[in-house]
């Protein structure tokens, strides 16, 4: 990912900060931690098979993918 997008990408404050403005359930949020957890470990194993994955970029999609629904 170029640098300009990397920047733009929020931190995990961030995104936590992003699920409460837009009052997402804590169901919700407890399932994106947990999809966080998987994310990160499985990435964690790509990279050390040789794969370059920026954690903090997964840990923030796996964060944010169900964001959606709560801002309709």
């Amino acid at each position: 990912m170029n640098s300009v997008l990397r920047d733009a990408v929020p931190s995990v404050n961030e995104s936590y900060a992003l699920l409460k403005q837009y009052h997402v359930p804590d169901h919700i949020i407890q399932h994106s931690e947990m999809v966080c957890k998987v994310a990160v470990f499985l990435a964690d194993e790509l990279n050390n098979q040789g794969e370059y994955l920026s954690i903090a970029e997964i840990e923030t999609g796996a964060l944010l993918h169900d964001i959606n629904p709560a801002i309709k």
